[in-house]
């Protein structure tokens, strides 16, 4: 059967419905309704409820097949704009995808509807953990718990969550309380380990680590056992275990890291270098990437690209006074990069000293030699300017210059569509702007041009 046939059919009998929702609506409005109008209405409502009913049953039971988008769950949600279930597989999709801030707008809406809803407050928490809010994700975790108080699951989560915000004290019962009930359960073996080497016991968290191990033999496992074992100083026993890991998951960038760490520390800095720079390449995650590409620079203070790549890591993390520091640290370097000026502008923008990245755009023009990069920074002053703007003011005179001297760039360029744009733009803005001017460009540039 077409996993689709339910979809298929919600949308006929939704379709029904909007109709339905039409004439009931149009004949509503009708004043001195007769009757027989009047038995028209009510069969109508019937009817709307009646269809709407079935497309939503409908909608269901291909919800139950694991398919279903954004767009699909607004749309069911457009009927029953309170239906938790709905709600909560459409902040789930937004978890999956990363997109963690619209997640936690839906959880906190299905579960204002529904405070009684366990699963809603677990994948709250786990979203929170996502954004690194371990504070936040203690409180969702409690208040699944006292949905749930037996579930093993949500006891480890509420004690993971202790641990990544450094509660150690109080995620211990925790964990010791699975472990007294199932001494022999991963998650809380490892758990135990992840909390004794956050208090700095790393001989204890071997022993945690190890039983973990013997259990069950996974990569996150050995990475945690070999991290451990290099806190407790056992650095031969560490590396033996990053060489296995290293083996059986090539494509471990934390192990590499690790491994790398070693290595310089016994002096190996070539190797080191190339486990770092392996673990730049395969590092599936930001944070990573950022770390590996730090050690590097580190160890090749004048390697530029890799500078940048570090520069763009940061500023994808929002940590902007780091990425400014690696710009800096290539302008030092190669004073008329123009890429580490731009940097520098992209860094100050966000950061709402407009001035500062304007001076930084300036230089980065002074020494742009074709038209193609000049269009690309007087695009960057022109957002600029739109953001110190906001809504509810007009461009500046610094806006409006660039928007003139992009839209020449632009005739330059053959690109005469984009030049009419902006001209038309300063003048919906300041039509007194370089009136003349302006006026005179656009009527050349609406002339039929040349083939």
């Amino acid at each position: 059967m077409d996993n689709y046939l339910p979809y298929y059919i919600g949308r006929i009998y939704e379709d029904l419905y909007t109709e339905v929702v039409s004439k009931r609506a149009d004949l509503e409005k009708k004043e001195g309704r007769t009757s027989e109008e009047e038995a028209e209405l009510a069969n109508l409502r019937a009817k709307e409820s009646e269809l709407k009913a079935k497309a939503l049953a409908q909608y269901l039971k291909f919800m139950e097949t694991g398919e279903g988008d954004e767009a699909f769950f607004n749309r069911v949600l457009l009927l029953d704009p309170q239906n938790v279930q709905v709600l909560y597989q459409l902040a789930e999709s937004y978890r999956l995808a990363g997109q963690n801030v619209q997640a936690e707008a839906q959880y906190s809406r299905l579960l204002e509807i529904d405070p009684k809803f366990a699963a809603g407050w677990v994948s709250r928490g786990e979203n929170a953990m996502a954004m690194q809010l371990y504070g936040r994700a203690v409180e969702f975790f409690q208040k699944a718990l006292e949905i749930q108080p037996g579930s093993t699951s949500i006891k480890l989560k509420l004690a993971e969550a202790y641990v990544r915000n450094k509660q150690y004290e109080q995620g211990k019962p925790i964990v010791e309380e699975v472990l007294k009930v199932d001494a022999e359960n991963t998650a809380a073996l490892t758990l135990m380990g992840d909390l004794l080497l956050g208090q700095g016991k790393a001989n204890e968290a071997v022993n945690y680590y190890t039983k973990a191990w013997q259990k069950s033999p996974t990569t996150d496992v050995q990475l945690r056992l070999a991290q451990a074992l290099a806190a407790a100083g056992r650095t031969e026993e560490a590396i033996r275990r990053y060489q296995d890991l290293v083996q059986r998951s090539p494509y471990n960038a934390q192990a590499r890291l690790g491994y790398g760490d070693l290595l310089l520390a016994q002096g190996q800095k070539d190797k080191a270098l190339e486990e770092y720079q392996n673990a730049l390449r395969f590092a599936g995650d930001v944070e990573t990437r950022e770390q590996a590409a730090r050690k590097i620079v580190e160890l090749k203070p004048d390697d530029i690209s890799t500078r940048f790549r570090l520069a763009s890591y940061l500023r994808e993390q929002y940590k902007y006074d780091a990425a400014i520091a690696q710009y800096e640290a290539i302008l030092s370097r190669d004073p008329q990069n123009i890429e580490a000026l731009v940097g520098l502008g992209d860094c100050y923008v966000p950061k709402t000293q407009y001035d500062r990245a304007l001076g930084y755009y300036d230089q980065a023009l002074a020494l742009a030699t074709t038209a193609t990069k000049k269009v690309e920074i007087y695009g960057k002053i022109i957002a600029c300017e739109e953001q110190r703007a906001g809504t509810t003011k007009p461009l500046s005179q610094v806006g409006l210059e660039a928007l003139w001297n992009r839209a020449l760039l632009y005739k330059e360029l053959g690109r005469y569509s984009e030049a009419v744009s902006d001209l038309q733009r300063i003048q919906n803005v300041d039509p007194n702007f370089r009136a003349e001017e302006v006026r005179a460009l656009l009527a050349e540039l609406q002339q039929p041009q040349p083939q």
